[in-house]
C-alpha cells in the first residue's frame, strides 16, 4: 500500500519500505512471547520485534534482517550483551529503545552492553543505553568489557545511545598506568570495522583494585578505543573515567589509577573523523594515605585521545540533527525534530535500504539508500528558522494485515544558502499495525 501523505510530499508516494514482515510480540501476558531471543529464533527476515515493558535476559541476532524495538512508552531492560553476529551484505538489524547491561555469566562478551562481530550487512542501534557489567560480584581477576565492542562489521551505525564501560573491575596488573592490563572498561570499541556515531555519550568505567597483592588502583577506560577501523563521530561526547582514588584509611602506599583517554587510536590503519564533539580526559586518582612519596602514588590524568600514528580530523563545522520516536503506528503523523544552521534548507531521504558511504564533500557518511539515485525519495522539508529548531510531521504509510511490520530508513541533510549540504543524523522507524 502506498504512502498516505498530504499534497507536498507526493514524491514519496513511490517510495516502498526496506522490508516488511510480521509483528511478534514480546512481554508478559499469555498471548505474547516471553522472551527477546525466542522472537528472534522464531523471526524471519522483515519481522518486527515489538518489545513491551520488562526485563529479559541476553539475546543474539544470526543473520536475519529483523527490527528489536521498545514500545513508546515501555520500559525494556535487558540483562547480558544484545548481540548481533555474521550477518550477510544484504540483512539488516535495527536494535531500538532498550536499555542493556552486561552481565558475567555465559560467555565473555555477554559482559558488553553491546557486541557485534562478522557483520557485512547494517546493524543499526538507536535510543539504547549500553552499559558494560558493574564489577558486582566479579571474581579476581576479571576481565573488563565495554559498552558496545564492534568487531569486523562493516556497516554499524549508534545514534542518540549511551555507551559505558564496566568500572569498578579488579583486574591483574603488576602496576597502575601500564596499558592495557590496568584499564577498565572503555564506552566503545571499534576493531576491523566502519561505525558512525551521531549524537551518543561513550565514556569509559571507572577505576576499581588491582589483583596485585597491594590494593593498587585500576586506570580509568576511554571514552572509545579504535584500531584498524573507520569511525566517524558527530556531535558526541567521548569522556575518559577517573582512575582509583584512595580516601584516607585506605590502604598505605598504594597507587591510585590513572584517568582515561577521551579517545585513543591504537595504529595508523584507523581513520577517524569528528564534527562537533566534546572531548573530556578522566583524571588521575590521588592516594590521601600515601607515606612513600607523597604525590608519587597519584596517577596521571588522561588526554582528550592519543594517537599511535594515525591523526584524527576534527571536521571544522556543525551537523544538523534529526530525532523522532523509534515506531510509529500506520497512517498516523510521525513528529519530527530538526537542529541546523538558520537559514540552511532541510530535506530528508526516504530509502528503500541502507548503505555506508563517507561523503566529504557533504562532511558525513550517507547511512539511508543505496547507491542509485532512483532507490531513493528525498522530502524537502523547509527552511531553519532562526532559532535553529524546525519541527515537521511525516504521515505514516497505511499497511496491509498481511504485512502488518514496516522499516523506514531516512536521513537528514542540510543546503546552505551557497549550496554547501551537510549529511546529519539518520533515523530508523519502525511501522506497525494499529492492531499491536
Amino acid at each position: 500500500m502506498k504512502f498516505v501523505i498530504p499534497a507536498s510530499l507526493t514524491i514519496l508516494a513511490a517510495t516502498s519500505p526496506a522490508f516488511a514482515g510480521q509483528v511478534i510480540v514480546v512481554g508478559p501476558l499469555p498471548t505474547q512471547v516471553a522472551n527477546i531471543q525466542a522472537a528472534v529464533d522464531a523471526a524471519v527476515d522483515g519481522d518486527v520485534i515489538l518489545v513491551k515493558s520488562g526485563t529479559y535476559s541476553t539475546f543474539s541476532v544470526p543473520n536475519k534482517t529483523v527490527t528489536i524495538v521498545a514500545d513508546v512508552g515501555q520500559v525494556v531492560n535487558v540483562l547480558g550483551a544484545a548481540r548481533v553476529r555474521n550477518l550477510s551484505i544484504e540483512r539488516k538489524v535495527v536494535i531500538a529503545g532498550l536499555n542493556v547491561i552486561g552481565q558475567l555469566t555465559g560467555t565473555a562478551v555477554e559482559g558488553n552492553g553491546f557486541y557485534a562481530t562478522n557483520c557485512a550487512g547494517a546493524i543499526r542501534v538507536q535510543n539504547c543505553t549500553l552499559t558494560g557489567f558493574d564489577g558486582t560480584g566479579a571474581p579476581c581477576p576479571s576481565v573488563p568489557r565495554s559498552g558496545a565492542e564492534i568487531v569486523n562489521c562493516a556497516d554499524v551505525s549508534f545514534v542518540r545511545c549511551t555507551l559505558t564501560g564496566s568500572g569498578l573491575v579488579n583486574l591483574n596488573t603488576p602496576n597502575p598506568g601500564l596499558p592495557p592490563g590496568s584499564r577498565e572498561g572503555n564506552g566503545l570499541v571499534a576493531t576491523g570495522s566502519s561505525v558512525s556515531v551521531h549524537e551518543t555519550t561513550a565514556r569509559g568505567g571507572y577505576g576499581g583494585t588491582m589483583c596485585n597483592g597491594y590494593s593498587d588502583g585500576t586506570d580509568g577506560g576511554d571514552g572509545a578505543r579504535i584500531q584498524s577501523s573507520f569511525v566517524f563521530i558527530a556531535n558526541g561526547t567521548l569522556r575518559g573515567a577517573d582512575g582509583m582514588t584512595w580516601t584516607v584509611g585506605g590502604p598505605f602506599g598504594a597507587f591510585a589509577g590513572w584517568g582515561g583517554n577521551g579517545f585513543s587510536i591504537l595504529d595508523a590503519a584507523s581513520n577517524v573523523h569528528l564534527i562537533q564533539c566534546s572531548l573530556i580526559p578522566g583524571q588521575g586518582g590521588t592516594n590521601y594515605n600515601c607515606g612513600l612519596c607523597g604525590s608519587c602514588c597519584s596517577g596521571q590524568a588522561g588526554s582528550t585521545y592519543t594517537s599511535a600514528a594515525s591523526n584524527p580530523d576534527f571536521i571544522p563545522s556543525t551537523a544538523p540533527t534529526l530525532a523522532a520516536a523509534n515506531i510509529g503506528r500506520e497512517s498516523l503523523a510521525l513528529a519530527l525534530t530538526i537542529h541546523g544552521t538558520a537559514g540552511d534548507r532541510a530535506s530528508i531521504a526516504i530509502a528503500r535500504d541502507a548503505q555506508f558511504v563517507f561523503d566529504p564533500a557533504q562532511q558525513g557518511v550517507i547511512l539511508a539508500g543505496p547507491a542509485a539515485p532512483e532507490a531513493t525519495r528525498y522530502w524537502i522539508v523547509g527552511t531553519i528558522p532562526a532559532n535553529g529548531l524546525l519541527a515537521a510531521s511525516l504521515q505514516l504509510p497505511a499497511i496491509p494485515l498481511a504485512d502488518p511490520g514496516r522499516t523506514l530508513w531516512l536521513q537528514l541533510t542540510t543546503t546552505s544558502p551557497i549550496g554547501t549540504s551537510h549529511v546529519g543524523s539518520p533515523l530508523t522507524v519502525a511501522v506497525v499495525d494499529s492492531a499491536y
